[in-house]
């Protein structure tokens, strides 16, 4: 089975204000606008985003095809350069914390394919090779996977057979991939982070209990 790869931005929305223990509570304050409720108090982190995860600006760069020749061409397969579209909920902690768990994850491969994930445990917390210069929580990253489910085959003239090698070798089976992808070098100003990871095949193990 062939496999995607991909690369692009991600942004989170974790509560800060909630994350600190030493806060102090603070009561409702009719005097305060949303703005500054915003500027003071969530951080520049708009309360009804919490907890959401989504993609941002992520394209298939290359393809792996089955023989394991690679294609980063749009014009030899027009799978390469289409967006990857994910949202979630990684709820409780931030990508730079430990044992993360993202719930409720959706997926879309533009002009390609649209699924649901099961739910993605992050990995073990682990310092970042790709920005030797990042300070605080730029240093760590740390890696989710999920398998596909409800998965649902886009019909249409712009990535098919006839100009997708991708398409052709997955021969209309979409029913056993999963998505591993690596969250690095979140910036709690921005809100933002990297990522990059892949979609391959789900290989399931057996286990002989006799």
């Amino acid at each position: 089975m062939p496999i995607l790869h991909f690369s692009g931005k991600f942004k989170n929305y974790p509560p800060y204000y909630n994350n600190y223990a030493w806060n102090q509570e603070r009561y409702f304050d009719s005097a305060l606008s949303p703005d500054d409720v915003k500027a003071k108090i969530t951080e520049g982190v708009e309360p009804l985003q919490y907890f959401e995860f989504e993609f941002s600006n992520v394209y298939i760069s290359k393809v792996t095809y089955n023989d394991g020749t690679p294609s980063s061409n749009t014009s030899e397969d027009a799978i390469v350069g289409k967006e990857i579209m994910l949202r979630g909920l990684l709820i409780d902690t931030s990508p730079h914390l430990e044992r993360g768990r993202l719930f409720a994850g959706e997926i879309r491969i533009i002009d390609l394919l649209l699924a649901k994930l099961n739910m993605a445990v992050q990995s073990d917390l682990f310092r970042s090779i790709r920005d030797t210069k990042a300070q605080g929580s730029g240093i760590y990253s740390a890696d989710f996977q999920s398998t596909f489910y409800d998965s649902i085959y886009l019909t249409n003239e712009f990535v098919k057979k006839e100009n997708s090698k991708f398409v052709r070798e997955m021969n209309d089976d979409y029913s056993n991939l999963k998505i591993y992808f690596n969250v690095n070098s979140f910036d709690h100003e921005s809100l933002e982070g990297e990522v990059y990871g892949y979609i391959g095949p789900a290989i399931l193990i057996k286990i002989n209990m006799e």
